[in-house]
């Protein structure tokens, strides 16, 4: 495996952990599926739903995405790091 090959999978690996993290933290709001979050936050729902399934988005959209559960992007953060911690 090349060099370019392992920095691409590693890139998915981490999407996918942002990806569980951000449907674990939806549940946990108390949105049972992801149209309602994406209406409330005033995204496509297919585009929402893309990123829960590990779809690269920009910073800027994990932002607008975490401001609207009163979360800072080092929140965030801690959050993963506290849920893989845990097992997940």
């Amino acid at each position: 495996m090349n060099r370019e090959q392992k920095i691409e999978d590693y890139q998915r690996e981490q999407m996918k952990e942002i990806a569980s993290s951000l449907k674990r933290l939806r549940t946990e709001k108390g949105y049972s599926n992801y149209d309602h979050l994406s209406y409330d936050i005033g995204m496509a729902r297919s585009q929402y739903g893309a990123y829960e399934n590990g779809q690269n988005m920009t910073l800027a959209t994990l932002i607008k995405i975490l401001k609207h559960f009163n979360m800072t992007i080092f929140d965030f953060f801690d959050y993963m790091k506290m849920n893989d911690k845990e097992g997940k």
